[in-house]
């Protein structure tokens, strides 16, 4: 288990979370950590956490332009990550890729990331929320709804603790991100930056736009070249049209 995990999993113990955790309840456990929280404007981040030289007192400020209460949240907890993972090895300014990218070569973000994640949707709640036997995004969307999470973090916790082994992919601008899977689970590696394949849903939104709101059912080779050439998969996506990008997800199907 990661550090970042780690300490979430004592963090949640210390103060007895045992369900979702509410903003409000959030920043109770900030204070209870010397970590007084505001709010205000930022220009060009989305959250920061500056620690004091004389005493273990410490401020976070969340951006009061952050529209979505999830985001807020998980900003929070990125926050608090810094807090307990890196006291005072520097002022963290933490943009909006910092909090949503979770292909960043700093190890203090990817941390904090996994730590935020951790902290507000472990494994017993996913698989609690989520269905034993089936996956589709609406399984995202359940961990989303229920414990106030984003669809991108609730799809990379889906990814390591749910109960259908899935690959999530994340690309934009025509090209792949990041990627996420459960630990036991291989089909193939993605690089950054590598060229999505030129039939997938992802493909066909950057090509023109198209949006594939349904499953559907693909060659494993389209994905990985080095799987059975009988090997099927099934594709789904969520798109986020501001920012020109797409989360693909990928599963055994048995179909055939």
């Amino acid at each position: 288990m990661s550090r970042g995990l780690r300490v979430a999993d004592l963090v949640r113990n210390e103060f007895y979370l045992k369900g979702p955790i509410p903003y409000e309840i959030l920043v109770e456990v900030c204070f209870a950590k010397d970590a007084f929280v505001k709010q205000e404007k930022i220009h060009g981040a989305q959250g920061r956490i500056l620690f004091s030289k004389n005493s273990s007192a410490s401020i976070i400020t969340i951006n009061s332009e952050i529209k979505f209460e999830s985001k807020k949240k998980f900003v929070l907890a990125h926050e608090l990550g810094h807090r307990l993972l890196h006291y005072r090895k520097m002022n963290f300014l933490c943009n909006d890729k910092d909090v949503s990218s979770w292909s960043s070569n700093n190890k203090f973000e990817f941390e904090a990331n996994e730590f935020a994640a951790e902290l507000l949707m472990p494994q017993r709640l996913i698989l609690e929320i989520t269905d034993t036997k089936i996956f589709s995004k609406q399984e995202v969307l359940k961990i989303s709804k229920n414990l106030g999470s984003s669809i991108t973090s609730s799809s990379i916790q889906y990814s390591k603790y749910g109960h259908v082994p899935v690959y999530v992919i994340a690309s934009s601008n025509g090209s792949i991100d990041w990627f996420s899977k459960p630990s036991d689970f291989y089909l193939g590696h993605f690089e950054k930056g590598q060229s999505l394949p030129r039939g997938s849903f992802a493909n066909k939104f950057f090509d023109d736009g198209k949006k594939e709101n349904d499953k559907s059912i693909c060659l494993a080779k389209d994905w990985f070249p080095d799987a059975k050439q009988d090997q099927y998969l099934y594709e789904e996506c969520f798109y986020f049209e501001n920012y020109n990008s797409v989360i693909t997800f990928l599963w055994i199907c048995n179909e055939y």
